[in-house]
């Protein structure tokens, strides 16, 4: 009887997860896909000479929409699930150019980094997400990775 009962509770708690999936996914699939770019690609620890500024690049995949009808006020950047604002904001052609600040993103892993190595890379996932008229949203993503070239002293 006992395995039963711990069958029956693995078996539930396997389907809520299973269904809390399904219902993102659904949620998701209606986005509209954005082509996310961030650049740098390798962004070196501390390392001196490498500009103020990380950019994230939109391409609306969409013929039906294009960076013009973009929300900004809505855009939401994520890097390492904490959210990071942008500080300024450009359209160039069919892209739409975010600036963030670099400082900001090393420091989200100031916690992380003490951990790792010299010469050891981290990649990180950067998510986009924003909305476009008539409640529709987008959402996009990139990696970049953080390079730890020399020891870390805490």
């Amino acid at each position: 009887m006992r395995k039963h009962t711990v069958l029956m509770a693995l078996v539930l708690a396997f389907s809520v997860i299973v269904g809390i999936q399904l219902v993102t996914s659904d949620i998701r699939a209606n986005d509209i896909k954005a082509k996310v770019n961030i650049t740098p690609e390798t962004l070196l620890w501390k390392a001196e000479g490498y500009g103020k500024y990380m950019t994230v690049s939109i391409k609306l995949l969409s013929e039906e929409y294009n960076v013009h009808n973009i929300n900004i006020s809505s855009i939401v950047i994520t890097i390492d699930l904490q959210e990071v604002p942008f500080v300024r904001s450009d359209i160039e052609e069919d892209t739409l150019v975010l600036k963030i600040e670099r400082e900001l993103v090393l420091n989200i892993f100031e916690l992380t980094v003490l951990h790792m190595s010299p010469h050891v890379k981290q990649e990180v996932k950067v998510e986009v997400t924003g909305k476009l008229p008539h409640d529709n949203a987008f959402h996009g993503s990139d990696t970049f990775e953080v390079f730890i070239t020399q020891p870390i002293q805490p």
